[in-house]
């Protein structure tokens, strides 16, 4: 009787960990780090790089109020950093919130205004509040600061075809293109 409850005993633990394993296993690689992340910011509240990280990670997950909160709290810590600003302005874009987005691209660039992404992702959100000459604006930055990225060009081309300009939309097209087959 007494064996029998030994095997018992350990037949239980074994269950027991094998459905231990399953439930941590379940758990994505993201989720995992951002408990690891989590876990470094409640040891130590005021590191910037993990909290930045953890904001990354938020947005990933789809979870921007999150990611904007991570990056308020770097901005905070690190106010001249301006790729704190440009990750909640992403953050911002994602939940609709153009003209607050805006602003955070404004700061990056103060901040760094030789970073072709920000004058792109600036540009982006003035489309999206259907201010289309200060995205061409953006558009025009960005592509003067880096004029072998594609995308730039497919992005002005995509707020000339709104503003009905179709020959300056095609050039774009065609130089996006010939930029596409170099790489």
């Amino acid at each position: 009787m007494q064996q029998n409850n030994i095997m018992l005993t350990g037949l239980r633990l074994l269950l027991i960990f094998v459905l231990l394993s399953i439930i941590g296993c379940s758990k994505t690689a993201e989720e995992r780090k951002l408990e690891i992340l989590s876990a470094r910011i409640a040891s130590a509240p005021n590191d910037v790089k993990a909290i930045n990280r953890r904001g990354v990670l938020y947005e990933k997950l789809g979870q921007y109020e999150k990611a904007v909160a991570d990056y308020s709290r770097a901005i905070t810590l690190v106010p001249d950093a301006s790729n704190y600003y440009f990750n909640r302005g992403n953050a911002l874009s994602a939940i609709k919130k153009y003209t607050n987005a805006i602003a955070d691209y404004d700061s990056a660039i103060q901040l760094n205004a030789k970073d072709s992404d920000y004058f792109a992702n600036r540009g982006l959100a003035e489309k999206e509040l259907k201010h289309f000459d200060k995205a061409i604006e953006n558009y025009n930055a960005a592509i003067w600061l880096d004029d072998q990225v594609a995308d730039y060009y497919l992005l002005r081309s995509a707020v000339y075809t709104l503003q009905n300009k179709q020959d300056l939309a095609a050039q774009d097209v065609t130089t996006a293109k010939e930029l596409q087959a170099k790489y």
